[in-house]
């Protein structure tokens, strides 16, 4: 196995979901990124339904179901986003979020909605200025971005959030 799992059948072929499984997903695809790496997968085991790392990144068709309490954005970025890929809640900080893809996707992320191979990978750092202009001097600038092959991306960008 040299490529990330990311469908059913994947899933399937490497013995981490049953065909019923596969089947039942069809919701929880269509809505949530599925990747889990080669190494990931090799530390699961298959044959333990409760294993805690399957739990973490193997989908389940129980994800699909939303209850009343839940909320589309738990924890409320959506009302402190002025443009997308920007959290500014508090005056003198602001959070970028240049990427919003992962080498795997938790089963639990919070973000999850958000997350994806189709999500916007590259997204203009220079979005930061209005928000500068518009609210003075940002005084810490919080980077959420942990992929290491990522990183020139965001190498890039400090200079650019600095100036």
């Amino acid at each position: 196995m040299n490529q990330a799992l990311r469908s059913a059948d994947d899933l399937l072929s490497a013995g981490l979901i049953s065909g019923a499984e596969a089947e039942a997903l069809g919701a929880v695809l269509a809505r949530y990124a599925v990747s889990v790496t080669p190494d990931m997968a090799e530390l699961i085991d298959p044959q333990d339904p409760d294993d805690p790392i399957g739990r973490q990144f193997v989908p389940r068709a129980e994800e699909a179901v939303a209850t009343p309490e839940e909320r589309a954005d738990p924890i409320g970025d959506a009302a402190h986003a002025p443009v997308t890929g920007i959290v500014h809640r508090y005056p003198d900080r602001v959070l970028l979020k240049p990427l919003h893809v992962c080498p795997v996707y938790c089963r639990f992320c919070f973000r999850r909605e958000m997350v994806g191979p189709d999500a916007l990978e590259h997204r203009p750092l220079n979005v930061l200025r209005p928000v500068r202009a518009a609210e003075g001097e940002v005084g810490r600038r919080l980077l959420r971005a942990r992929l290491p092959r990522r990183r020139p991306v965001v190498e890039d960008a400090v200079p650019r959030l600095v100036r």
